[in-house]
């Protein structure tokens, strides 16, 4: 976590909690949680995460995958499933066939998208 403290502190975290009697959430809330964070990997079983699985976002569509954000959103997913992999092969896999399959393709406005 970021302490915003003095660079001075000798300690700039040490009022932080670390531990918590419970996960801070009911069951059911942490059920609509995960189903929801499940609905943004595998789009339409392409693989592709994106950051709202939905093309009327207010303000505008959001329906993009981005490359950095779609690896840390599967590291989190592993995560949360305790790195099970049986549990997570189905949008571990997609995923993996998803990057290969977008690095190799030309970008039609010639720009090298993996250095974005």
């Amino acid at each position: 976590p970021w302490c915003y403290h003095s660079t001075d502190d000798k300690n700039p975290c040490s009022d932080i909690v670390w531990s918590a009697p419970d996960p801070g959430f009911t069951q059911e809330y942490y059920d609509i949680m995960y189903a929801n964070y499940l609905a943004n990997l595998n789009i339409q079983g392409s693989g592709a995460v994106v950051a709202a699985p939905d093309e009327e976002t207010p303000g505008g569509s959001y329906y993009y995958h981005w490359m950095r954000d779609a690896g840390l959103s599967i590291k989190a997913w592993l995560d949360i499933n305790d790195n099970d992999y049986d549990k997570v092969k189905t949008e571990l896999e997609a995923y993996a066939d998803w990057v290969a399959k977008v690095q190799h393709k030309a970008d039609p406005n010639d720009i090298d998208v993996r250095i974005e």
